[in-house]
């Protein structure tokens, strides 16, 4: 009998599970129940009817997708709920290849490598989106290993492909003089925006989640200790959705910002004009408002902040005869205004672990590879320099046909 007792009101359960395609036993599957016999044996139904669907899968003969769905109930519970949702985006890829059917235990470096190569060629995501699949995938079978479900991760002999970034162009003197006057002369919060990345080098969840108590008016800085994310969406009957607070994901991303008087002068403009609406608009406003915010004191999202970003690039373009800023593929992003805002510190001659403290990167290797580009123009005196310092050595050719 496959129900035996095990204490008063408590029960062992155990069903036959069968190889796949045949009547020969490979195991029992075992599971406790608390109640009557009688419910009990409708418990050992329910388990039967389970093997029969296939829903009932043992850890030695499970599927890359039905270990990585229980994988995720565990990583769960270990990370923030932004690692999750990222790491889940990340691996859906599984479920839109063949992977999620191959057993884990026949799992090959050459299924995962056909993959992560048609991702790149056929696909045509970035270097970026293949190096997340692969690192996410690679730390869940690493677990699998520890659980000893697989006897290697087979994931660690996969080969990237070749990187290849966008080419990001650095505003010259010029672009950048045309759009800080365009935006001046058509203010508005988004424009506050964008001007305060290029004086601080803020992300835009940065921007987004500043207040002004963390602005230091006398002292001249920014305590930069609260971000603004979305909350994701996990599905039905589960907590998500809209925005919320939270402190920088790294340490050194939450960080002291010298402002300069410019910037003061803007963040002072910008509290003015929400004096003017408070005083509009009372009883609305929050406490501590937000420094970039609409006019009845909502916060704005992170995500408007790009579109509103492209909207502003086109009126620009569309009035500017000259210094117009690149668009298409090659269009700045307020992303990007951050290492306009790095290269702009690098040309005044700032060291690369200052720029980097100031980005709250946590290396200087992402600062150096990433951020820090050269705009045209950006050596001009340098060369001049060049010439002084070698002109005794190399002589004109006028000097030259009066020596012969």
């Amino acid at each position: 009998m496959p129900v035996y007792p095990n204490g008063p009101g408590k029960w062992h359960v155990y069903i036959d599970v069968y190889y796949k395609g045949t009547t020969k036993r490979k195991s029992q599957k075992h599971r406790r129940f608390t109640g009557t016999k009688t419910n009990a044996h409708k418990f050992e139904r329910e388990l039967e009817q389970e093997r029969d669907a296939g829903r009932l899968i043992d850890r030695t003969n499970q599927t890359l997708g039905q270990y990585l769905e229980s994988w995720f109930e565990e990583y769960e519970m270990t990370v923030s709920i932004n690692t999750f949702k990222t790491a889940r985006n990340h691996l859906a890829r599984v479920w839109k290849t063949a992977l999620h059917e191959i057993p884990l235990s026949n799992l090959e470096t050459e299924y995962i490598q056909e993959v992560i190569n048609h991702m790149n060629n056929v696909d045509g995501l970035s270097y970026g989106a293949v190096a997340n699949f692969r690192d996410n995938l690679r730390h869940a079978l690493n677990r699998a290993v520890e659980l000893k479900y697989i006897p290697d991760n087979p994931i660690l002999l996969c080969k990237l492909p070749k990187e290849t970034r966008k080419k990001k162009i650095i505003w010259t003197r010029e672009q950048l003089d045309g759009y800080l006057g365009y935006i001046h002369a058509n203010r508005s919060m988004y424009s506050d925006a964008f001007e305060l990345i290029l004086f601080t080098g803020f992300r835009r969840a940065e921007v987004c989640g500043l207040h002004w108590s963390m602005v230091n008016f006398d002292d001249h800085y920014i305590d930069m200790n609260k971000t603004r994310h979305s909350m994701p969406n996990l599905g039905p009957g589960r907590p998500g959705g809209g925005w919320y607070e939270v402190e920088p994901k790294t340490e050194s991303s939450s960080r002291y910002i010298e402002i300069s008087p410019k910037c003061v002068a803007l963040l002072r403009k910008i509290q003015a004009e929400q004096a003017h609406y408070q005083v509009i608009a009372p009883g609305i406003w929050p406490a501590d408002p937000f420094v970039i915010c609409r006019q009845d004191g909502e916060v704005t999202r992170p995500d408007r902040l790009s579109r509103q970003f492209s909207r502003l690039l086109k009126a620009y373009n569309g009035q500017s005869e000259v210094a117009q800023l690149p668009t298409g593929k090659d269009a700045t992003t307020p992303h990007d205004l951050r290492r306009h805002h790095a290269s702009y510190l690098a040309e005044l001659g700032y060291s690369t672990s200052a720029i980097t403290a100031r980005l709250g990167h946590a290396s200087t290797n992402i600062t150096e590879r990433i951020y820090i580009k050269n705009r045209p123009g950006a050596f001009a005196d340098y060369v001049e320099k060049l010439d002084d310092f070698l002109e005794p050595v190399i002589e004109s050719p006028e000097d030259d046909s009066e020596k012969r």
